[in-house]
């Protein structure tokens, strides 16, 4: 089977160039933009829009205050969801070591959680987690604001790590190797 044409638009081909130069690699802005990548590239060489045939920006100090609110919970979610991403994307090594990091957080979480609730009745553990539940509403209600930036991810990353293919997927499957099996119509 062999896959269609696909002509775009000088608008996507556009914001493709603009995810790219922006950072996201050539996998996920094919995978975004449905483009094929060897024609992604073949267009970045030829127009000039690889990120290495950019000027290098100017050396900046990183502002790492935005991640004061990343707590422990929210790294392991991270890495689950990249364990997810690099799964989809059949990377094998990348996937294990995502999972190994998300597992390595669970546990570390779990165990911070046994020694906090260690000893308490569970009247006294309800009562911190209420707490700790509205101290995370209230959080959640500043990030939603609109001057507030979220901590973790901007819209294409939290896109980029959805599976490609979904439960009515018609991607096209190899036939196992051999005979064709007999028809059942006259000749």
């Amino acid at each position: 089977m062999t896959e269609t044409y696909r002509i775009r638009s000088p608008e996507t081909w556009a914001q493709a160039r603009e995810d790219y130069l922006a950072g996201m690699d050539a996998e996920a802005v094919c995978s975004r933009h449905d483009l094929g990548l060897s024609a992604f590239r073949r267009r970045a060489r030829r127009e000039g829009w690889r990120r290495r045939d950019q000027d290098d920006p100017a050396p900046i100090d990183p502002d790492l205050s935005i991640y004061d609110d990343v707590d422990s919970d929210e790294q392991a979610e991270l890495a689950r969801l990249r364990f997810i991403q690099a799964l989809n994307r059949g990377r094998s090594v990348e996937a294990a070591r995502w999972r190994r990091l998300w597992l390595e957080l669970r546990r570390e979480n779990d165990a911070l959680d046994a020694e906090i609730f260690d000893g308490m009745t569970r009247g006294q553990i309800n009562a911190l987690l209420t707490a700790e539940k509205d101290q995370l509403d209230a959080r959640a209600d500043r990030l939603a604001a609109p001057d507030r930036q979220p901590a973790l991810a901007g819209p294409e990353e939290v896109h980029d790590v959805h599976s490609i293919f979904s439960s009515g997927d018609s991607r096209p499957t190899a036939s196992p190797p051999g005979p064709e099996p007999p028809s059942s119509a006259p000749p």
